[in-house]
This record gives structure tokens, sequence and C-alpha cells, in this order.
């Protein structure tokens, strides 16, 4: 969004004509994902989460949750780090 090549418009034109359900975006920065939740472009947000997760992580989930928004752990197990 706002790139002005007009990707998401097609997107959410897909989404229009019910070619897609809904639209996510998968990131790992914390600052990005912050963005993308306050810019309720999205209906879902995949991120890395773990029983490891930071107070910082938990608020993303938590920010998703206020916001409606799905959640989608990405690197439950921290790349092999709990295995």
């Amino acid at each position: 969004p706002g790139d002005e090549s007009g990707l998401y418009d097609a997107i959410l034109e897909a989404k229009k004509q019910g070619k897609i359900r809904f639209i996510g975006i998968s990131n790992h920065r914390l600052a990005v994902a912050k963005e993308a939740i306050e810019s309720n472009l999205y209906d879902t947000i995949q991120f890395p989460f773990s029983f490891l997760a930071s107070d910082a992580d938990l608020e993303i989930a938590q920010s998703c949750k206020k916001k409606d928004m799905g959640f989608i752990a990405m690197k439950a197990l921290s790349g092999g780090l709990i295995t």
C-alpha cells in the first residue's frame, strides 16, 4: 500500500469479487507488524511467536485481538531452539 504499484488495489478488488477471502501480511519486524495492525488494511498477520515470546511479541498478538485481526504464529518452535 502506498507504493503506487497497484498491487494492494488488485488484491482488494479480488476480495470484492470473492476470489479471495482474506488479505494478510507476513513479516519478522516488530515495527512493521505494529504498522500493519494500525493500518486496518489487513485481515491477518503472520509473525514469529513461541513460548519464548517477549512482552513486545505478546503485545502484537493482543493488538490483533483488539482489532479483530487474525494472528498466525510462525516459528512456534523458535527455529528449532525449543525442540
